[in-house]
């Protein structure tokens, strides 16, 4: 994507391989960024804005994001079809816990990225 960030909110980088699961498929993909109102990811496959998803990130106790696909891009990766895919957060859990407002998904998003970081350093 290009042009000036229209985020008001903070995104943080997150290198994760992850499940996005919809009541159709459930497709591998890589984690790109994180925030409170979504998540960042890169697929195989397009999945069509307004799709109920659940991004499940295994390397932080299978956490999870749920909300809607909000828009998919075709980029292409390495001769491979690829599709950036931004989906909202309506709820992030991990554990026990979920979180719908804005500073209970910012403590369980410090504790996702704790916990890769952690499992990374071990």
């Amino acid at each position: 994507m290009t042009g000036t960030e229209r985020r008001q909110l903070p995104r943080y980088n997150l290198r994760a391989r992850v499940e996005v699961r919809t009541a159709g498929a459930v497709i591998p993909a890589d984690a790109v960024d994180i925030g409170v109102d979504g998540i960042h990811v890169v697929a195989p496959m397009p999945i069509t804005p307004g799709t109920p998803a659940t991004v499940v990130i295994f390397q932080a106790c299978d956490a999870y994001v749920r909300g809607l696909v909000i828009w998919t891009l075709e980029i292409g990766r390495g001769g491979l079809p690829a599709y950036q895919i931004g989906i909202g957060a309506d709820a992030i859990g991990m554990g026990e816990k979920s979180a719908v407002g804005h500073a209970g998904k910012t403590a369980l998003i410090q504790s996702i990225l704790g916990k890769i970081q952690e499992d990374a350093e071990s």
